[in-house]
């Protein structure tokens, strides 16, 4: 029919072998639209030709389904033409955006997008645009964030080139207005029958807007779906003009795709968006914590496998330990009697030789264990710390570990000192 939106390229009719290989691999994308009389209907858009998959009484859960494309009721859109005094493009959206804003018309909404405009016609210096408007009234259950498409129902309709189509959404009365088959205004009733009030309303219309020269006054009718004898006299009766019929076809998705995207659907996008973002967070934090909980379980590992080798590397080596233990237990049994420098009398020489000819003196020499004790007095205490500097600077003595207290001062000034020379490596009491 004259004025039919063209087919969108991606569903163009396949042979039912392709149709049956591709429907394995992709499953189908979903177009919701008003039906003719009550709720809604579900057409499959791909692989293949529209093919209905399901009419609801009510809307139906749609936050699951695989949703490609919303078409709007009339009643959730407005959609009004203005002639614009340019033929320049470029300066059509901020003229349409003062047009909005002089008439009210502009979302206070963030978000989405709430209108858009189409150009219709051009001529010598001015521009006919169709500007179309989301209500405030939308259904949230069509609000999804997995829907791409929001477009209006009428756009799915063959609308004829010039003049009115009439169809029935959920069992009202929808009334659109086209011009080179483009819709500029649209228009929705509460009633379903065609009544004497709405033809007068509709020719209201159609003198209003060929009045602003939006019309032509060429007027064809086109009916959609089922209209009875009487609704089509009274429009022939009102308008002087014949309606055609015409059957409400598969809906065919248009090439053009449509930037309108309810607020609501922007938000819950936004939601998608930081939620995905939060589970990317937490799947790094994840993979991060996965990977240093296995490199703590490889450090374990190789912890308990050099573990078990020094095990085996200390059994293995456990027979010579135990030699050299029982060697060295037999040496230090019979240290004291072939080891010259831990002869008490030689211990006892070299410290006396040491000894000053005057000042010094030793009270006391004890050997025990091979430990030396020395008590003396001497004149001054840096008398007794000069000569337990000298022991230790002796070669013949270096065998021993020495050490000195602070002197005890007596009464008479003197100075009483304990030299100890432990051997090496003995255990400390």
């Amino acid at each position: 029919m004259a004025g039919s939106p063209p087919l969108n390229s991606t569903l163009a009719l396949a042979s039912p072998e392709k149709s049956r290989g591709n429907s394995r691999k992709n499953p189908d994308t979903l177009l919701l639209r008003p039906a003719a009389d009550v709720g809604w209907e579900l057409w499959a858009t791909a692989p293949g030709a529209p093919r209905e998959a399901g009419r609801f009484e009510t809307l139906p859960d749609l936050e699951k389904r695989n949703l490609l494309a919303v078409a709007l009721p009339a009643d959730s859109v407005l959609v009004i033409s203005r002639w614009l005094q340019t033929n320049d493009d470029s300066l059509l959206p901020e003229m349409v955006q003062i047009l909005l804003d002089r008439q009210g018309l502009i979302p206070r909404e963030e978000g989405g997008k709430s209108f858009s405009f189409v150009p219709v016609l051009h001529e010598e210096n001015r521009t006919l645009v169709a500007i179309r408007l989301l209500g405030t009234q939308i259904p949230a259950g069509l609000c999804q964030p997995q829907v791409e498409r929001f477009e209006i129902a009428a756009d799915l309709q063959p609308l004829i080139r010039d003049g009115l189509t009439l169809w029935r959404e959920a069992g009202r009365l929808v009334a659109a207005f086209s011009r080179a088959g483009s819709l500029i205004h649209l228009q929705s009733f509460h009633e379903g029958v065609l009544s004497e009030s709405i033809a007068i309303e509709l020719l209201c219309t159609k003198l209003q807007l060929e009045t602003e020269e939006i019309l032509t006054s060429e007027l064809g009718i086109s009916l959609l779906g089922d209209f009875t004898d009487d609704e089509t006299s009274l429009l022939t009766s009102i308008f002087a003009t014949t309606p055609r019929h015409a059957p409400i076809e598969a809906p065919f998705l248009p090439l053009v795709v449509s930037d309108l995207t309810p607020p609501l659907v922007e938000t819950q996008r936004q939601k998608v968006r930081t939620r995905q973002r939060l589970e990317r967070v937490l799947l790094s934090a994840a993979g991060i914590y996965g990977l240093l909980l296995l490199g703590l379980i490889l450090s374990v590992a190789w912890l308990s496998y050099n573990n078990r080798s020094l095990r085996k590397k200390i059994a293995a080596d456990q027979p010579t330990v135990e030699a050299i233990r029982s060697t060295n237990s037999r040496w230090k049994a019979i240290e004291a009697a072939i080891n010259p420098a831990i002869y008490p009398v030689e211990v006892l020489l070299q410290s006396a030789s040491l000894l000053p000819e005057d000042g010094v003196r030793f009270t006391v020499f004890e050997e025990n264990n091979n430990r030396v004790t020395i008590r003396g007095e001497s004149n001054s205490a840096a008398a007794a710390f000069k000569l337990v500097e000298a022991i230790k600077g002796k070669s013949e003595l270096n065998y021993f570990d020495w050490e000195m207290p602070k002197p005890n001062i007596l009464p008479n000034d003197k100075a009483e000192f304990l030299i100890k020379g432990e051997p090496p490596n003995a255990p400390t009491h």
